[in-house]
């Protein structure tokens, strides 16, 4: 696929993504909170956009997210890179390339099992047990962490954490490929 034909593809499904993005984040925010008093059962409320807009965001950003996809972030941005190299300095690429890294590693780490898991890994792992597709080996292991108290909750929530978050990442691949566009080359 020609460069033009990337760019253009990632621009339209961009804007989509956003007008996505915008109406799920719109009234509400990630987070959750935990309350228990004694001789009650512990009580987990959690804080996220409506069910529908958040899976309708969540599948639009998926198809910036699998790395099968010729609309991958990490694919996109690689091509502005090498082709595009006076798009922006080295100390901005690398900036980015570090902010990546934190959202893929999200916000709190969390082990299971004394396992880590990033947010990028949970993303991935959930995907891949049913949101998206069905493997036999992360399904396996999803329903396994369904069975800790609150890991599945905590996985739901990083899941999601992780999607929102990674829409950054689109936003500023996108405010690149427009300076490539303007760009006097």
């Amino acid at each position: 696929m020609a460069v033009s034909d990337t760019f253009r593809k990632f621009k339209r499904h961009y804007h989509t993504t956003k007008r996505a993005y915008f109406e799920a984040a719109q009234n509400s925010c990630l987070g959750f909170s935990i309350s228990h008093k004694q001789g009650e059962q512990v009580k987990y409320t959690e804080n996220s956009p409506e069910r529908d807009k958040t899976s309708r965001f969540v599948t639009l950003v998926h198809k910036f997210l699998d790395e099968r996809s010729d609309l991958h972030y990490g694919k996109v941005l690689g091509l502005i890179k090498s082709d595009f190299p006076n798009i922006t300095t080295a100390e901005d690429f690398e900036a980015i390339e570090t902010g990546i890294v934190s959202i893929e590693n999200g916000v709190m780490p969390i082990k299971y099992n004394e396992k880590d898991f990033t947010a990028k890994q949970i993303f991935k792992l959930i995907a891949e047990a049913g949101y998206f597709e069905r493997s036999d080996s992360p399904k396996k292991l999803f329903a396994e962490i369904a069975q800790a108290p609150f890991a599945h909750n905590l996985f739901w929530c990083q899941f999601k954490d992780y999607a929102f978050n990674t829409f950054r990442i689109m936003s500023v691949i996108f405010d690149l490929i427009r300076a490539v566009e303007n760009h006097e080359e």
